[in-house]
Order: structure tokens, then C-alpha cells, then sequence
């Protein structure tokens, strides 16, 4: 059977949700997430899930930090459709849909990690981060031990190219 891989941001069965909440908070991820607050992602279309042949297998969602700054969480593929590339497809999707806003993400998981550095995303210590994602970061509740990389991706506008370019050329 040929792979039909579909994205939705309709909210999955209960079963579905259960299963990558467990997942995540299993996970060796920063924050754990309350089952409430998963279902709020999904009741707000803030949680993309990728289907395999109408099958759930993983999700990627986001949340307004600011005006000008999404976070990209939580990303997970569950357990038996992991090491086939979903985890980079539901990333590179969040970041087509996102692709004029500025993005952040955090990842310790190596695999993530080249993920996240394949699209662009530039590796960063927590104070070279811009202080708008620094001062929503400091209110989150994390497994600040756990944290050593930091991840963003600033969208360049226009008039900021046009007026580097006018500043290099002669």
C-alpha cells in the first residue's frame, strides 16, 4: 500500500490525543503539557496532525509568543512511526504555513536538532536570542537543566534587504 500522507488541523480522536500526550510528556522535552492544555491547542487550530493513510502519526503546533514571534511546540511523531522523515515533514509544513512570521524553536533531540538546521534556523545561546522570545521564555514552566539549544528564524523583510543592499554596493 502506497503512503497517503495528509496534514489537518481538525482535532484527532481522543485516543489519538491521549496517546501523543503521553508521548510527549515521556519525552526528554522541556515542558510537559496537561491534557487541558493539548486540547486547547487543538480547539484553537494551533496543532497541525500528519496522516498516513488517514492515520494519525504526528503533530506540530505552535503558539503567539508576540506579535512578531511564534513558537513552534510541541513537536512529536509517535513511537511506531518514528526514523521516516514525518517529524521533518510536519516541520517543514508549520514553517511553509509560518513562512512570513519570525520562529522559534527548542530541541535537545539530536534528530530534531539537524531537523531544525536543514530549514534555516539558526543555533543560539538563550541570551543571543532576541529579547522578546528571552522575557516569554523566563515565564514558562521548564525543565531549565534540560536547556542547551535554542533555535530561530528570523524573517528577513524586504526594505531590510533593499536597505543592506543600498549600504554594501558602491
Amino acid at each position: 500500500m502506497k503512503n497517503t500522507l495528509e496534514f489537518s488541523w481538525k482535532k484527532p480522536k481522543e485516543e489519538f490525543i491521549k496517546e501523543i500526550l503521553i508521548s510527549i510528556n515521556n519525552s526528554r522535552g522541556f515542558t510537559n503539557y496537561s491534557e487541558k492544555e493539548l486540547k486547547t491547542y487543538f480547539q484553537e487550530n494551533r496543532i497541525l496532525t500528519l496522516y498516513n493513510n488517514k492515520v494519525p502519526c504526528g503533530v506540530i503546533g505552535y503558539k503567539k509568543i508576540n506579535k512578531n514571534w511564534i513558537e513552534i511546540t510541541p513537536l512529536m511523531v509517535l513511537k511506531k512511526f518514528r526514523k521516516q522523515g514525518y517529524g521533518a515533514k510536519l516541520l517543514q509544513e508549520i514553517i511553509k504555513i509560518m513562512q512570513h512570521k519570525n520562529l522559534y524553536i527548542m530541541g535537545i533531540n539530536p534528530i530534531v536538532k539537524k531537523i531544525i538546521l536543514r530549514n534555516n534556523f539558526h543555533k543560539s545561546h538563550f541570551l543571543q536570542l532576541p529579547i522578546k522570545v528571552i522575557n516569554y521564555l523566563i515565564t514558562k514552566r521548564m525543565r531549565w537543566n534540560k536547556i542547551k539549544n535554542f533555535f530561530y528564524k528570523k524573517e528577513i523583510k524586504f526594505k531590510e534587504i533593499e536597505h543592506y543592499i543600498d549600504k554594501k554596493i558602491p
